[in-house]
């Protein structure tokens, strides 16, 4: 059996090589790509959010619903206005006073927590693999990355919406990762919990692992690196 045929016979019977295509070269994994939010960075001490939330008489997780929910979040996200500005708007839509957005946005990211157990997974990866984060965000996310909790030392590049002027699931951005990374995109595995962006990584070519817990998460990963040595 031809090495193209292996990765067919899986691909076909079990569904797993979700970047392979027919007829297309196969080609060696060389980088891995995580997502942000709720991948490396889990909502895990709601305290302050919450005492915040009940002082402001919203429902539980309201600050997160008004942030997704202002039309300010997909602009900020594209880096067509300033963190500040969809601060601003988020206080006004709850009713706070939009000079205390510096201290809402503290409040909202005081819930984060590193993913520990994927950060000593992604150790294991170096320097065998090429590493990054991409994320759709506002510009004053690379502060939590780098200031708070020094995940640019975990990986080789940092790749934030905002500072791009392009988000997920755009195929923009994820050749924008491969190159970042000196890799085809066809090289690269991506991880989201989010399905639709795990199928625009598979529409450049990417083999998409979507995460729904550590255990399942660094398996899957770590079966299409054993797979990858063939």
């Amino acid at each position: 059996m031809t090495l193209l045929s292996f990765y067919y016979k899986i691909a076909k019977t079990e569904h797993f090589y979700k970047g392979f295509v027919p007829g297309r070269p196969v080609m060696t994994i060389k980088a891995v790509i995580f997502d942000l939010f709720d991948v490396l960075f889990l909502a895990q001490d709601f305290t302050q959010r919450r005492a915040y939330e009940q002082r402001m008489g919203l429902m539980e997780n309201g600050l997160l619903h008004a942030m997704l929910q202002t039309p300010q979040f997909r602009k900020a996200v594209t880096g067509h206005i300033p963190a500040s500005a969809l601060w601003q708007h988020v206080a006004l839509s709850i009713g706070d006073n939009p000079q205390n957005w510096q201290n809402i946005a503290n409040i909202f990211f005081s819930a984060n927590r590193v993913n520990m157990e994927l950060v000593a997974f992604i150790r294991t990866l170096r320097p065998h693999y090429k590493t990054a984060i991409l994320s759709n965000a506002p510009y004053d996310i690379r502060t939590q990355v780098t200031q708070r909790f020094h995940l640019d030392h975990e990986v080789d590049t940092i790749i934030i919406s905002a500072e791009e002027g392009m988000r997920k699931p755009h195929p923009e951005i994820f050749h924008l990762a491969a190159t970042r990374l000196h890799v085809h995109p066809q090289e690269a595995l991506f991880i989201d919990d989010e399905s639709r962006f795990i199928e625009g990584a598979q529409a450049v070519g990417m083999i998409g692992v979507q995460f729904k817990n550590n255990r399942q998460a660094i398996a899957d990963i770590q079966k299409h690196l054993d797979l990858n040595r063939f």
